[in-house]
């Protein structure tokens, strides 16, 4: 497993099993950072928040990109898929039938084809 998503099984696991999500993930992991580490208190709290700011800057990023890279392919596949629908439209052929008179005056009965 690669080193980006070595912990994503155990992540995601707590997240599913939190009732309030990604916000109460956040508040456990700060939570944890308070009692079980120096983070608050050994260095200047504002370079724990530059620290904090600096992470989430970097992921937001990937994560924007991600995002419109799958919006990019899903209009992709759209356009495709209408592509594939208009072509197949113009393949059915339509009957109908025409009734008129013929310049005698008896009806005429035909079918046209009209693609």
């Amino acid at each position: 497993m690669d080193e980006v998503g070595k912990y994503d099984v155990v992540l995601l696991s707590l997240a599913q099993q939190m009732e309030g999500g990604v916000p109460q993930l956040l508040d456990v992991l700060f939570g944890f950072l308070s009692r079980k580490t120096d983070f608050y208190t050994g260095a200047d709290i504002k370079k724990a928040r530059e620290m904090v700011l600096n992470a989430f800057d970097k992921h937001s990023e990937s994560a924007k990109k991600v995002a419109e890279e799958a919006k990019k392919r899903r209009a992709e596949e759209q356009k495709r898929l209408e592509e594939r629908r208009a072509a197949q439209k113009a393949k059915e052929v339509s009957v109908r039938p025409f009734i008129g008179l013929t310049n005698d005056g008896i009806e005429d009965k035909r079918i046209f084809v009209f693609n």
